[in-house]
């Protein structure tokens, strides 16, 4: 009986090593180039979900505030107390800077600490560094303010949409975000179902349609 040669025995050792001990890939560093157009749209619109989300929750919960703080400043003004924080341009102006400054805040903390948001989350989202790690909290920051001067362009409506549709274009481009790239950080996805989807739907009308039934019985 004939031995048939190990053809393993001629494979070095190193190599073996250099194998096993190397890191696994990532799906967000798989580049999108190696998939179908409809992939990296998908992406943008889980973005815009996730968004949105993100927006309506935080607008029912600043809403509770800003009407306790209204119902107390129409203590001594004749106006109806929806109109008492409203009745000059400096108080509205200011009521807004404060809401965008703990908005950026919160999401800031939350990406350095979690690496995502309730919206992202729900989207199956998460904020990570080229290693695989939550961001730190400068680099949170950095992706923040990218985003809120480049895209939501300090929160003047027109600019905005203008600042969406850019994204929007780079990112067909650049097949990433120009705010996550200049940050130094990268978008991980999970997949989500078409239950999820639904869900996301009626969790937006449900939040919008709570918010503005607050402002009107208030």
């Amino acid at each position: 009986m004939s031995i048939q040669p190990d053809d393993s025995a001629d494979i070095p050792v190193a190599s073996v090593v250099a194998e096993a001990s190397a890191p696994p890939t990532l799906d967000y560093m798989v580049p999108l180039e190696s998939e179908s157009a409809k992939a990296w749209e998908r992406r943008v619109w889980k973005r815009f979900g996730a968004r949105c989300l993100d927006s309506a929750l935080f607008g029912i919960v600043i809403a509770i505030p800003i009407i306790v703080v209204e119902f107390a400043m129409a203590a001594g003004s004749r106006q109806p107390a929806p109109m008492a924080l409203n009745e000059s341009f400096l108080a509205g102006s200011v009521t807004g800077l404060f809401t965008t400054v703990i908005r950026l805040t919160v999401e800031m903390f939350m990406l350095a600490r979690f690496g995502t948001t309730p919206g992202k989350a729900f989207m199956g989202m998460r904020l990570v560094t080229p290693t695989g790690e939550t961001p730190t909290l400068s680099q949170a920051w950095g992706r923040i303010w990218r985003y809120w001067a480049g895209v939501e362009t300090f929160g003047l409506p027109v600019l905005s949409v203008i600042g969406m549709l850019v994204v929007y274009f780079r990112f067909r481009k650049l097949q990433k975000a120009w705010y996550d790239k200049n940050a130094g950080v990268d978008m991980a996805y999970t997949p989500i179902s078409i239950g999820r989807v639904f869900l996301l739907f009626g969790a937006l009308i449900g939040l919008y349609v709570a918010t503005f039934y607050l402002m009107r019985i208030f």
